[in-house]
């Protein structure tokens, strides 16, 4: 079977088609350089017979559960690049108000930084 599948339409094809047929995701780039018609009526059939000849191989495609841990990956680079922000943020607004703690400490927020931070707070 072949698809053009970009970003999260791929996602949804992957897991809808594994489990009923065996699906080939093919490069583009690997196709380009293959010479022959490339017209919308008769590319299909060009790219299974391309397939069944070997002049072309398909991407690879890896398990559901290591698919499952790079989402996981994703999903926790993109919470601790929050966390930065709010960090970056807080350095910011001590800053503004002309509180130098990072002067005092090395980390604003480590134990010591916490705590001179709460005893900020607290007055």
């Amino acid at each position: 079977m072949y698809t053009c599948s970009y970003g999260k339409y791929r996602c949804f094809l992957e897991t809808c088609m594994e489990h009923f047929r065996r699906t080939f995701y093919i490069n583009a780039r690997s196709i380009k350089n293959v010479p022959g018609r490339k017209t919308d009526v008769t590319d299909a059939a060009w790219i299974a017979q391309l397939l069944r000849c070997g002049l072309i191989t398909p991407s690879f495609v890896p398990p559901e559960n290591i698919r499952d841990l790079r989402d996981y990956t994703r999903y926790r680079r993109k919470l601790l690049g929050h966390a930065t922000a709010e960090k970056n943020r807080i350095h910011k607004i001590l800053q503004d108000a002309n509180i130098k703690l990072a002067s005092y400490v090395s980390d604003l927020f480590g134990v010591s930084g916490r705590a001179l931070l709460e005893s900020i707070i607290n007055g």
